[in-house]
Order: C-alpha cells, then structure tokens, then sequence
C-alpha cells in the first residue's frame, strides 16, 4: 500500500476538494499511511480497488455479511477498533444521511467483531444536529441497541481540516502510529454535558495537538 499513497502533508486537502468523489480513497490512503492497524489492509476498507488501489465505487452502507451493515473503514488497533464514516454532505442533508448510520456502524462493528469501537466522522463541515447525535451517543448513559444487546459507543466528528492538522502532526513525527492512536484515545475520552462544550474541547484538544 505505501507504494501507491503519494500523499503528503499539504495533499489531502487539496485532492478532496478537486476530486470530492474520491474523498473515502484518499481518507483510507491517509490512515493507512499513519500504520499501527493489526489486520491485513485489504480488511481496513468496505470499497472495491483496482489493480492501482483506486476505489471503484464507494461503500455501500448497507455492505456486509448476513446482518452487520459495514461502515466506510474500520482499522484494527491492538487494544480498540475505529470505525471511519466520511462524506461529502453538509446541512440538513448531512444530519439525515449520517446520525442514523454512524452511530448503528459503530454499534453493528463492536457487536459483530467483540472489540471495543470507537467512530471517527470525517465531513468537510459538521452540521449542528449531527454534531447533537453523535454527542448524544457518546454520553456515558446512552446505548445502542444491536439485536438483543445494548452497545456503548463514543463518535467524534472532525472537519477534512482538523484531520488534516491530526494527519500532518502525525505522518511528520517519529512514531506516526503512536501518534495517531494516543491523539485517538484522547479524543474519545473527551466529555461534556453539553454538546456545544463538548466540541469546543474537541477542537481545543487539536489545536494543542498541533502546537506540542
């Protein structure tokens, strides 16, 4: 996979707005680049490459054995799993495509694959009430039901820029994965009782990130 990814730190960006329709190809590149995940990379992505690792179609949210509905990616890491949802949808249309969607990926991986999860959202901007669900579903009190079990689930939404300022931090160090993962874990531990608190302590977490 290294062989293909011909991105660096001022690409991603760049190459999302030029060619929107590839944005899950280029997020899965990114990722895959930062390394760490312990299963083969072909298991890292629910869309179909070629020969040269161009996705071929995106993911279909429904794609999966028997009932588990499989999201975008989902990266094994020893000690948690992280599912990734991305789109290129902002307003409205954002919230009615993906609060529903995300939270049942995340819910439906951890169930399915007895490990815990977490969700990272990546959308160009984050509208209001996805942001409201997802904050909602990563409060300490809020379950998702999946078949006859109640699923603990944490989703943080990023905007193409923050992951951006995560990705540049990470794939510039020493130790990329160890990065990657640490910037992860901090994030999902992130909690507050009110969602506009919350995501400000998001944003601030990266920022700080960045400036280390």
């Amino acid at each position: 996979l290294d062989k293909k990814i011909k991105l660096n730190e001022k690409d991603i960006k760049s190459e999302i707005r030029t060619k929107p329709i590839f944005m899950e190809e280029i997020i899965w590149y990114a990722i895959g680049r930062l390394g760490g995940f312990v299963k083969h990379v072909s298991e890292t992505r629910s869309f179909h490459v070629d020969s040269k690792f161009r996705a071929v179609f995106t993911a279909a949210g429904n794609a999966g054995v028997g009932d588990e509905s499989r999201p975008d990616m989902q990266f094994h890491y020893k000690n948690f799993d992280e599912v990734v949802e991305v789109t290129t949808s902002s307003g409205k249309t954002q919230w009615v495509m993906e609060s529903g969607t995300v939270p049942e990926h995340v819910a439906g991986h951890q169930f399915y694959h007895a490990k815990p999860t977490n969700g990272l959202f990546i959308a160009p901007t984050l509208h209001e009430e996805t942001v409201k669900e997802f904050w909602r579903f990563s409060q300490p009190n809020t379950l998702f039901p999946v078949k006859k079990t109640k699923q603990k689930i944490n989703i943080i939404p990023l905007t193409i820029d923050e992951f951006q300022i995560i990705w540049k931090k990470c794939i510039l160090s020493k130790n990329p994965s160890e990065n990657w993962i640490n910037i992860l874990s901090k994030l999902h531990k992130i909690f507050e009782d009110d969602e506009e608190k919350w995501l400000k302590k998001i944003h601030q977490s990266i920022k700080d990130f960045e400036n280390e």
